[in-house]
């Protein structure tokens, strides 16, 4: 699920429900182009269900991909600081599969 698509600006992604089929409730962050010197920050919604709070391990300073505790979240991504970015961000569920295929190529 793409969450930011060449993000240009500061500004923040739609909320996205939380992740069904989750591999131990695990989901995949990608993180892909030039922050700008920016932050990207995925961000989880509070229990008022008005406040954004920053996911523990959810700041990226560069294109990366992590593993990351969260399916039950309903998370969004934000660009902060950013001076001429062009960023994507995308989350998918952790799975058995994926964790095979990788295992397998190591």
């Amino acid at each position: 699920m793409q969450l930011l698509s060449n993000q240009t600006v500061d500004g923040s992604s739609d909320w996205v429900p939380a992740i069904p089929d989750a591999y131990n409730g695990l989901i995949n962050i990608y993180v892909a182009g030039d922050l700008g010197g920016g932050t990207v920050t995925i961000e989880t919604l509070a229990p008022d269900g008005v406040t954004a709070i920053p996911l523990d391990g959810g700041e990226f300073t560069a294109a990366t991909m992590r593993v990351q505790s969260a399916a039950s979240a309903v998370l969004r991504a934000t660009l902060s600081g950013a001076t001429g970015a062009d960023v994507s961000v995308w989350i998918e569920p952790e799975s058995v599969d994926l964790r095979r295929i990788v295992r397998e190529r190591i």
